[in-house]
């Protein structure tokens, strides 16, 4: 769930796949071939007023949309607690980037078929058991996280 909404004329696109600038980068110029647009030259001494009348207009946007608000003693944009709940769920609801069905398959390997099959080998008293009971946990810390619960379970 994105927290901001899109202006009219703006292309916004969530990068979650880009780790490092140079991904950011690329997702970035793919995104201007995909929409059509060609950087234009601009007046070097325009930026600065043209990035600030774009940023005034965009939060101007996101304001009309209850997502931020102006304080009035720093003059500065802030979220509002609408922005704040977006913001948190979208964190904690899952997404579809989360998944890597080879990574779901290991943890339930992991953390299911081989303890249960060490505990069924070694039976009760072993040590090997209470090891199955810790790479169980372990794996499922590890592997698990909220977001990928909350996922399974919204499923």
């Amino acid at each position: 769930m994105p927290v901001f909404e899109p202006p009219p004329g703006y292309v916004l696109r969530e990068a979650i796949e880009a780790r490092t600038p140079q991904a950011l980068l690329a997702v970035h110029r793919a995104t201007l071939k995909e929409c059509g647009i060609v950087p234009t030259e601009r007046d070097q001494a325009r930026i600065l007023d043209d990035s600030q009348r774009s940023y005034r207009r965009f939060y101007e946007f996101q304001e009309e949309r209850g997502l931020v608000r102006r304080d009035a003693e720093s003059g500065r944009w802030v979220g509002t607690p609408r922005a704040h709940v977006r913001l948190v769920l979208g964190q904690v609801l899952p997404s579809t980037a989360d998944f890597d069905a080879s990574r779901i398959r290991w943890a339930l390997f992991a953390g299911t078929v081989l303890p249960v099959t060490l505990v069924m080998i070694a039976g009760r008293r072993s040590m090997l058991s209470q090891a199955a009971v810790f790479i169980s946990g372990f794996v499922a810390s590890v592997f698990f996280p909220a977001r990928l619960v909350f996922q399974l379970i919204r499923r």
